[in-house]
């Protein structure tokens, strides 16, 4: 991505109308880094649920296979090509649109407007970036949760068994590490944002149902817990960027 379009999406401006008129919405996000299990626990939460509807946000990235599954448009995501998500930029189709790994991603209007017209739970995997936007809109029922694997050696497992047992060369595998050391201590230091760990996806699903239900959110207990193992990970995965870069 060029510095130009890094800009423009920078720069992007969200309608004030829409932002009244969508900021009754119930919304759920799940943000956490790559191989926490969102996908999954969302999977679970509508399986559960009749209250939640996905939303579908936006890439200009390609479609991958995902656990032997291929994404498809629409499902996962909508695909777009860099020109149509400017044209969706020029025409206002946006609520927040970021660049995230040389890419754009957002979430469009129409999407919340279809689930607001449901009298439904908007639920949706969001970047960090995308998160904190939302939070800026003063979203009058929101709740954002960040999902954590339990431990290091669960959460390299779950990387490796996504990309197949092959985790990518050196640059590659020092990347996602120091992407997913940042957003840990991004979210660490982030009182809105609710740290959950995703033991047993069945499990978390279920207790983001509870909570969606009764307005409110873990105990006092349970966020020091996923506070301490939120932690614990970032020091495992500094260490280890630490034995990467040794190896260099």
């Amino acid at each position: 991505m060029d510095d130009s379009l890094e800009q423009r999406i920078k720069q992007y401006q969200e309608s004030a109308a829409v932002i009244d008129e969508l900021r009754p919405v119930e919304t759920v996000m799940l943000i956490g880094i790559t191989g926490a299990g969102k996908d999954t626990v969302i999977g679970d939460i509508l399986k559960e649920s009749d209250e939640f509807i996905r939303v579908v946000t936006s890439t200009t990235r390609a479609p991958r296979e995902n656990n032997g599954i291929m994404e498809q448009d629409g499902r996962e995501y909508y695909f777009l090509t860099v020109e149509q998500a400017i044209q969706k930029m020029e025409q206002k189709e946006y609520i927040e649109v970021a660049p995230v790994h040389g890419r754009v991603n957002g979430s469009l209007i129409s999407e919340y407007r279809r689930i607001s017209e449901r009298a439904k739970t908007a639920l949706t995997d969001i970047n960090y970036e995308g998160a904190e936007k939302f939070l800026t809109f003063g979203m009058e029922n929101l709740s954002v949760y960040f999902v954590m694997p339990p431990n290091f050696e669960v959460w390299f497992a779950r990387l490796m068994k996504r990309q197949g047992g092959v985790m990518g060369d050196h640059d590659e595998i020092l990347r996602r590490f120091r992407s997913a050391q940042k957003e840990l201590d991004y979210a660490r230091n982030q009182p809105d944002f609710i740290p959950i760990t995703n033991n047993v996806s069945h499990d978390t699903a279920a207790k983001i149902i509870e909570y969606s239900k009764s307005k409110t959110g873990p105990s006092v207990g349970e966020r020091e817990q996923a506070n301490s193992a939120m932690r614990d990970l970032s020091r495992a995965i500094s260490n280890y960027i630490g034995q990467l870069e040794d190896i260099r």
